[in-house]
């Protein structure tokens, strides 16, 4: 649960925080499983949801973590992001894993980036 912690921690930094102004609300963030985490933008338009990640990869770019043994370390994230805007809406497992498929392709062009895409059904 500690990496739920720290995750949650990064994501309400200051850099972050700027979700009152732009009119973010009812986020869910969970562990997926792993190293995998999600994050849930209800009534969040696409571009919003690009520019939340994209700060989202940034700030865990620039912060330094301790490894168990007390060593810091510097880490990246690549994402997957994949926005629902009208109807008909998909099951929550479809844009799953269609942000899924976006994760890996940020890792196969090299890690560290975000891709997004909107559902077309």
């Amino acid at each position: 649960m500690r990496s739920v912690d720290i995750f949650a921690r990064l994501y309400s930094k200051d850099s972050m925080n700027q979700n009152k102004e732009q009119n973010l609300k009812n986020e869910i963030l969970g562990r997926v499983g792993g190293e995998e985490f999600a994050l849930l933008l209800p009534e969040t338009p696409f571009e919003l949801a690009k520019i939340v990640a994209e700060r989202l990869r940034i700030v865990v770019e620039k912060n330094v973590f301790e490894t168990t043994q007390k060593k810091p370390i510097q880490v990246t994230v690549s994402i997957g992001c994949c926005s629902v805007e009208k109807p008909p809406y998909p099951d929550l497992d479809v844009v799953y894993s269609i942000a899924d498929k976006c994760l890996y392709e940020s890792k196969n062009q090299g890690k560290n980036m975000v891709i997004s895409t909107r559902y077309i059904p």
